[in-house]
């Protein structure tokens, strides 16, 4: 904010909203300065509308002397939110989980046919007396991940969920 603000100091206002997190529930928005309800609940419905998250959205208002009252404010604020987020795009991104993994080094081959199983993707690993990865596994994949790993070596590993 304090960088549009910066860029476009000479705008009337720059209302914003936003809402965080893998299921949206934090968020907040900011009418700056203009009436109460008519800019930031309206950019917050557009993002809500979409199920969007980890989403800012402002909109800058440069005033050109023409009033459009509460109900032309609350239109011009969600109708520029929709057209921002339609030519901004989205990016799916899966939700995961963190595991670690310890093993023995002739365990190798079935742990990584357990990582390929449970779709996930090695981001670290050290390699010593043991090998330890981690690796990241989709949150649909990761209540299956205990029993793939125990089934695909017999018991001798199991992951540890990383909190």
């Amino acid at each position: 904010m304090a960088e549009i603000r910066k860029e476009m100091y000479d705008a009337s206002h720059h209302c914003s909203a936003w809402r965080i997190g893998p299921d949206g529930a934090t968020f907040r928005h900011d009418d700056d300065g203009e009436p109460a309800g008519t800019a930031g609940p309206p950019i917050l419905r557009r993002i809500e509308g979409r199920n969007l998250s980890d989403c800012l959205v402002v909109v800058t208002r440069y005033f050109g002397g023409t009033k459009l009252g509460t109900g032309g404010l609350v239109r011009a604020y969600g109708d520029a939110a929709d057209e921002a987020l339609q030519l901004a795009g989205e990016t799916r991104v899966p939700l995961r989980e963190r595991f670690t993994v310890r093993f023995a080094y002739e365990d190798t081959s079935v742990v990584m046919r357990a990582v390929e199983l449970v779709s996930g993707e090695v981001v670290d690993s050290v390699y010593g007396a043991e090998t330890i990865l981690t690796i990241d596994v989709p949150r649909s994949r990761s209540r299956n991940v205990a029993s793939v790993f125990r089934d695909a070596t017999r018991g001798k590993v199991v992951p540890k969920l990383v909190t």
